[in-house]
């Protein structure tokens, strides 16, 4: 055999690893989730933490995260793409495949994928990756394009290939 564990093997090594983790676990969470009193609400400093540096960042970089809305829009749109780009998709559907992959904490998509994959009840899916194959393999391009190639300058110059 290479290589079996039986089950109350397993759950001693579980048990192992339980026992050395938690009081660490536990100190941490302590530190971490330490909150206090606001207007009778108990508010973790991590919130403030957090909460503080995205006004912080957000003053400090000029309010980016508003002004370049538009642009993030148009990316998404894919006018700054290259007709002629290597790749295969675009830039709406790598953010639509980060943004699909992305299951909890909405309590739909826990249902939904639950149902979908007939996970039992104390499984909670946390990211969902779907993998798979084309129905089409496109042929081999030719990436290399003499026209993209610049000598010295952005104006384009006459080869002399």
């Amino acid at each position: 055999m290479l290589g079996t564990a039986s089950a109350s093997g397993g759950d001693q090594i579980a048990n192992k690893l339980d026992s050395a983790i938690e009081p660490v676990a536990s100190f941490l969470e302590k530190i971490i989730f330490f909150s206090f009193s606001v207007a009778g609400q108990s508010l973790p400093v991590v919130l403030v933490v957090l909460g503080g540096t995205a006004i912080f960042l957000t003053i400090y970089f000029k309010f980016l995260n508003v002004r370049a809305l538009g642009l993030a829009f148009r990316t998404v749109k894919g006018k700054y793409t290259d007709k002629d780009a290597p790749g295969q998709i675009t830039h709406f559907q790598a953010l639509t495949a980060a943004y699909i992959s992305a299951i909890y904490p909405d309590r739909d998509r826990i249902d939904g994928i639950t149902v979908l994959m007939d996970l039992p009840e104390n499984v909670i899916p946390y990211s969902y990756v779907a993998l798979g194959y084309p129905a089409k393999v496109p042929g081999a391009r030719e990436a290399f394009s003499n026209e993209r190639v610049h000598y010295n300058s952005w104006v384009r110059k006459k080869s002399t290939f």
